[in-house]
Formats: C-alpha cells, structure tokens, sequence
C-alpha cells in the first residue's frame, strides 16, 4: 500500500495551474490499497472542452480502477476548484461503478464549483455524482465518501445513484440544485440502500425557481439520518421512483418553501418518520401526496412549528395517501398558514395517536378518514435528539462521541480570547503551503445568522495609541442579496453583545469596498470606505490609532505596502480597548499574520512573500512586467483580449501585443498592438475565430526585457440554435377546486441533441407546479397534465438539449 501525492504528479495546488491532468495521473497510477494524497492547496481542474461535453472532469472507474483505494486530503485546506467558463453539464469528480467498485473512500477535501464564474445556473453538473452501475454488480459496491465541503456547485452537491453508498460528516453549500440528492432505483440495484448520515445541507437550491432541495431523496431506498437542511429553497423529498425512505432524527429549517414534500404524482412511495422537526418554512411544513404510506415510529415525535407563512394549509395531504402514526405524536405549532392548520384531502386513512395542536392562524381541516386517538395542547418545536447545524456536517466529529476528548480552549487559543456574540467554537487552526509558517486562525459558522463574532489578543492588554497589522484572505464573498460583511480587523473595542463598541476595518463584498465603522454601544457609523476587495486572495491591512486621528490602508501580498495611508479620520468617541480580529457575515476567514505596535510604535511587517519597497528608481534589475487579463465581450466569432502593463522597468516605451492559439495547438499567432509609455491596460479584438471553439491567449510586452503573461482560456459561443417549439397548446380543464391544465407539445432540435421539456404553471412570476420529461433525438412530442389549488396567470414550456441551448414559449390563461 503506498500513499500517491498529486504534487509528484505534477500538480502545483496554486489555484491558477491546471492541475486535473496530474490528480488524473495520481488516480490512474494506483493500485489495490493505495492513498491518492492531494496536500494543503487549492486545485484547479477544467473539463478540455468546457462549453459542450456532458461528463466527468476527474473520475473513477470500477472496471479500470482497483479496490480498497482512498482518495483524501488535508481538510478543509485541501480546495479542489473548478475553473471557470463551464457548461453546466459536467461533474467534478465521477465515479462509474460499471460491473462493481468496493473499498472506496473520498474523503478530507473541498470541491469548489465557483459557481460565481460559470456562464449558467442552475445547471445538471454535480460535484461528485456516482452511477452507471451494471445489475451484476449487485453485492459488489461498497463507497464511503466522508468529511468533504462540497460549495457553490451549478448543479447538485454529492449525487450518490446507487446501492452500497454512506455519505457521512458531509456538506454542501449554496448548491444551485440539491445538495444532496440519493438515488439508486434506475442506475443499480437498490439494495444495500443509499446511507447518509450526520451530514449537513446549507442553502441548497439556490437558483430558487426550480425547487431543490437540501435532501432529494429521489429513487429506490434511502436513509436519511442525524442530519439538517438550512435555507435551503426546499427542505426534503421523495418522489415517484423512490421505492422507501427513512427520516430519522432529521431537522429542516428555514426552507424557503416547502419543509417536507411529494411533487408530482404516481408511484407509491413508503415513508418513515422517526423523530424530525420541521421548522420555519415559507411554504408547507409537511406536503404528501399520491398513493404514498406515511409511518410515524412507535414513540417518536414529528413537530412542525413556524411555517405555512405563504400557503393556505401548514400540512396538506392529498389523493390516497396514507399516515400510520397510532403509536407516535405528531406537533403542530405557531403556524401561520390562514386558512387550515392541518388540511386532510386524502381518500387514505390517516390515525395518529396524540396530535398537538397550538398557537395557530387556521383550524383543522380534516374529513373523517383522519382519526386522531388523543388531542391536547402542548406546545413542542424541538427534540432534544435532533441535531442542529452545529453537531454535523464536514469535520464535525468521528461518530464515536465517547472517546472525544473536548479541547481545552486555553491551550488552543493561549491570550485570545472570544469577545461579543463568539464562543471557541466558532474558531479553528488551520494548515496550508500558502500560510506564513503554515497556519492559520480560521473564522467560519456552519449557521446562516449573522451577528457580531470577534476574538480579541489579550497579551497586549487594552492599547489606546496602537497599530495593528494582519494577512488575511476570505475564500468565498456571500453574494445573496444584500450580504457580504467579512474579516474584520479591530482596535480600541470594548463593551459586551447587543453593546459592542470600537472601530473596525471590513470586507464589505456587496459594496466593492472596504469599510472603516465604529460601533457605540451597538450602534453602526461608517467613517470611510475605500480599495477594492477580491475573495480568495491574500491582503495585508495596517490599521493605526493616535488619538483622536484613525488612519488604514489595505493592499494584496503580492504588492509593495503603498506609503500612503489610503484614509484619515477623526474621531474621539473610542479612547482604548482591545485589539482583535473577527467578522459579521458568518463565511470562512482566513488570517496567518497579526501583529501589533503600541504607544506609537508600528506594527512589524509586512513578511516573507512581499517585495521589498522599491528604491529611487535607478536599480538595474528592474524589468518589464505584464499580466493578461480575463477575455470580454466574448461571441460566436470574436473576443476582446486583455493585458496590463505593469512596469516598463528602464525602458521609455514598450510595445505590448497578444499570442493567441486555438487550444491543443503547438504554434502561437500574434497579434500587434500599440506602444506604452506608461503603465496600463491594452486590449485588441480577435475577429474571425471560430463559433463553439476552445482558445486561449497570453499578453507580451517587449522593451529592455520581454515578459509573457499567462494563459486565459475561452470559448466562443454556439452560432446556431436550432431548437425549436413546434406546438404549444393548452386546454383548460379547471373547475372550482383546481387549476388544471393539458400542456400538449412538440420540439424539435436539428442537431439531434434533445434533453428535457419541462412546462410550468406559474403565478406571479413564481412556479406553482411542474412536470418534466426526458427527450432524446431530433423531435419528441408528448402532453403534460399539470394542476395545483391555488391560482394560475402563465403556462410556460421550455426545451433544453445536451449542448446547453434552450428555448422557452408562456401562455397567458
């Protein structure tokens, strides 16, 4: 057995090289029992052709790859990043079982879609997706994929679609579909059933209309255990291919929608519910439907509190379906919903053994097929074996709580010391090649609330004239409405929560800038704002206090510290206080360097990896310096390349020009420019390219040195769409309860590329029910019945094919 590091592969781990062909190699070179070890550093992989090719970016095979083989990393330290400018049909890393694959594990990395640089969202891609399993490899599939960070994927975050797979301490975050999505009916056999377990979803579904969830228990058998969905758009469900799912000890919270849902109709799913709680949801806490059987566990409680704020009913059920909870206790509290508490619409029995129903806007709406063996009035929302955001999730714990020895916070963190709304808790050491010394403190909550966290340096006592220095990066910006407040750096605070006082340097992502404020017993003022603020790169900040005078500046690692200050205020309210660091937004935050200078003294740095200042100009080694910078205005036959000069070193002018090649060529074309005397950006228009093409290109700048900057990758778009809708008809058959519609249509797509329709009744701009089918082929045709209680103003169909072209036609009814 040996260990098989990327790094000897050729991986480099900086984020800007193209590491997939060399964690390939490390992959492809295994043998039984073997490590593919990726270490401390980010990893960028790109599929060689973003735009069109539906498949796997990194990938394991069962009939080419061997058994027993581990693909792990260091943590959270270990980032795999996909590069940007892909289509949405791609997975990160695929494992095809084929006739079977046992002893694998994945575990101990992040995969990052930065789902922020990718040209559509939501797509079909996934971060790992698992599948195309032959029925002869029944018995023979055993995958363990434990402590991975999967975040801001197009599509879904860990897509497990067949038997003998347990995903265990995982996340996902800010999945533009589900984030994680078990399904083993069609691809394998269902049995052994997918496992997963202690895992943590977070805002999944965050392309909001198309109804994802944090759990999509889609297809054949499924256990959902000890685990919690949080601001997802919906929390859990199952649907007509799921053959049986178990709920046990599972929390949604704060779903957009719906808690716990059934779309659609047919099949006949069996679901066990064995102590959840369903919580703040915008829509429905709990929606079944179809001919599906309901079980509430002998003994066990299934709450229901704070929903129903934008439905007619808090739980709903339809058709024939059935609840079998005589032996259980069923809560409904505080729920918002005006019309009906609990409606009953099925024709299926339903007995419950207690319901408790209180504090709630509507009444009970049930017909006589739902029986209720004791009514009361206690009041529950949660159960105290229920996991929270905090108990699971990546790296959360080995699942032996016994033998967890907890850590002493003293030797942790020595004189620092946790200030306002923070706990230890919400602070880690990390390791990395990129870090000063290797380390760093990390700042991240696995909760969506915001508030004031900060941990202050104790050894320097409370300073009054004082300047601090820190080397901090934040991975990833929260980019969701008006959020985006990271990586403070504070002087002269004070006070307890809820009356936080002293200044503050921020990361203010939603605003391009940084942010100098105060707080005055919890009160906000912003002194200035200044620079331009990028995610996942190293910056230092100097942050001074003499008097009453308050003086910042903030510049990149990777340049010289600007002997200017970049602002100067004036303001007495703060005379002493700590020093400290912390954040608002709850996002990761990175910091490897602080130090301080007190009584007037400056902070020591900036360190290891910043040029040094320049000096009077006259040095011999200064030469000409240019980087190339992201392609603009990309089309099907063109595209704006982009340089900047960044230093002529000795020489008056310097010509600056690009090379340019289609991808996979040897030979590089030039394309003359202009002449600079001074810094700057240059740019030039590549015409007459191809349409659907894979290019790249690289700015030059020429005086008394020659410098090349590196290579920006592009495609060009699709010239042609030849996806068409041939038919769209609608017939109308609502009546007084329903809204119900034949949606009847036809497409067609020249190249023979047909993937899905899907039509939409929408209200107000929101879809209110959906149906899907897969096509294939030049032309399919087929009709959608589609009905909801509730209103209807727009019927929209929309077509897409496997190249990522699509076409969509609305009604209005």
């Amino acid at each position: 057995m040996s260990t098989l590091d990327v790094r000897d592969y050729g991986a480099d781990g900086d984020g800007s090289a193209d590491d997939t062909p060399a964690i390939q190699r490390a992959i492809d070179d295994a043998s039984e029992g073997d490590t593919v070890y990726i270490p401390s550093g980010t990893y960028l992989i790109s599929h060689e052709n973003q735009n069109k090719d539906r498949g796997e970016i990194l990938s394991i095979r069962g009939d080419d790859h061997p058994e027993d083989l581990t693909l792990t990393g260091d943590g959270d330290s270990s980032i795999i990043r996909l590069a940007g400018g892909h289509s949405n049909n791609l997975q990160m890393l695929r494992v095809r079982i084929q006739s079977g694959i046992k002893g694998l594990e994945i575990r101990d990395i992040v995969l990052d879609g930065n789902n922020a640089n990718q040209p559509q969202t939501p797509g079909v891609g996934h971060g790992i997706l698992i599948r195309d399993a032959e029925q002869s490899s029944h018995g023979n599939i055993d995958i363990l994929i434990e402590n991975v960070y999967v975040q801001d994927t197009v599509g879904s975050g860990i897509t497990p679609q067949t038997g003998g797979v347990r995903v265990n301490r995982c996340t996902t975050e800010r999945t533009a579909r589900h984030g994680i999505s078990p399904d083993n009916k069609d691809s394998a056999p269902e049995e052994p059933r997918v496992e997963v377990t202690n895992c943590l979803a977070i805002q999944a579904g965050t392309a909001s209309d198309g109804g994802y969830y944090g759990f999509d228990a889609s297809g054949g058998i499924v256990l959902i255990e000890d685990c919690v969905s949080v601001g997802s758009y919906q929390g859990a469900k199952v649907t007509p291919a799921t053959t049986e799912a178990t709920f046990r000890r599972v929390r949604l919270k704060d779903s957009q929608r719906n808690g716990f849902n059934r779309p659609t109709s047919g099949g006949s799913c069996v679901t066990y519910f064995d102590d959840v709680v369903i919580e703040g949801s915008g829509g429905n806490s709990f929606r079944g439907s179809s001919a599906d059987k309901y079980h509430l566990a002998d003994g066990s409680e299934l709450i229901c509190t704070g929903g129903g704020v934008d439905v007619r009913a808090d739980v709903f059920v339809t058709d024939s379906a059935t609840f079998d909870g005589a032996g259980g206790t069923w809560y409904v509290n505080d729920s918002a919903s005006g019309s009906a508490l609990l409606k009953w619409d099925s024709g299926g029995k339903a007995e419950i053994g207690t319901l408790s129903a209180t504090n709630n806007a509507g009444d009970l709406s049930v017909n006589d097929n739902f029986t209720v063996q004791e009514e009361n009035g206690d009041a529950k929302t949660d159960i105290e074996t229920v996991p929270t955001a905090n108990d699971v999730g990546a790296w959360s714990g080995d699942g032996s709580e016994d033998t967890i020895k907890e850590p002493d916070d003293s030797e942790t963190f020595g004189s620092w010391t946790p200030q306002w709304e923070s706990t230890t808790d919400d602070w880690k050491i990390i390791s990395g090649t990129a870090f000063e010394g290797g380390h760093a403190l990390e700042f991240t909550q696995n909760s969506t609330t915001r508030d004031r966290y900060a941990m202050s340096w104790d050894t320097v006592g409370k300073p009054s004239d004082v300047e601090v220095l820190d080397r901090f990066k934040v991975p990833n910006f929260n980019q969701s409405g008006s959020l985006g407040n990271h990586a403070r750096l504070n002087i002269r605070s004070s006070g307890e929560a809820e009356s936080e006082n002293g200044y503050w340097i921020e990361v203010e992502a939603h605003e391009n800038a940084f942010r100098l404020g105060k707080y005055t017993d919890g009160s906000i003022k912003t002194l200035a704002r200044f620079g331009t603020p990028m995610e996942d790169t190293f910056f230092y900040r100097r942050f001074r206090a003499d008097g009453d005078t308050l003086r910042a500046k903030v510049w990149p690692v990777t340049e010289s510290e600007p002997v200017d200050w970049a602002v100067e205020v004036t303001d007495p309210d703060h005379t002493e206080g700590w020093v400290g660091v912390g954040s608002f937004d709850p996002k990761a935050v990175e910091t490897d360097v602080f130090s301080v200078g007190t009584s007037g003294e400056s902070a020591p740095g900036p360190f290891a990896d910043a040029p040094s200042e320049p000096d009077d100009g006259s040095s011999d080694d200064e030469t000409v310096t240019v980087d190339s910078l992201d392609v603009q205005d990309v089309t099907d036959t063109s595209a704006t390349l982009v340089g900047e000069l960044t230093d002529l070193g000795d020489t008056a002018s310097v010509t600056c020009s690009f090379e340019w090649r289609e991808q996979g060529r040897d030979e590089w074309n030039t394309l003359d420019l202009e002449t600079l005397d001074e810094a700057d950006t240059f740019s030039a228009v590549l015409d007459g390219i191809a349409s659907d093409a894979s290019y790249e290109y690289r700015a030059v700048a020429e005086g008394d040195s020659r410098d090349v900057g590196g290579v920006i990758q592009f495609n060009t778009k699709n010239r042609e769409n030849n996806l068409s809708i041939d038919r769209f008809e609608v017939t109308n058959k609502s009546g007084s309860k329903w809204s119900w519609y034949d949606v009847d249509w036809t497409v067609t797509d020249e190249s023979g590329s047909l993937d899905t329709v899907v039509s939409e009744l929408r209200y107000k701009g929101t879809t209110v029910a959906a149906d899907s089918t897969s096509v294939s082929g030049e032309k399919a045709q087929f009709s959608h019945e589609l009905r909801v209680q509730g209103d209807v103003d727009e019927i929209r169909l929309s077509v897409n094919d496997t190249e990522n072209k699509s076409q969509n036609q609305t009604v209005n009814v």
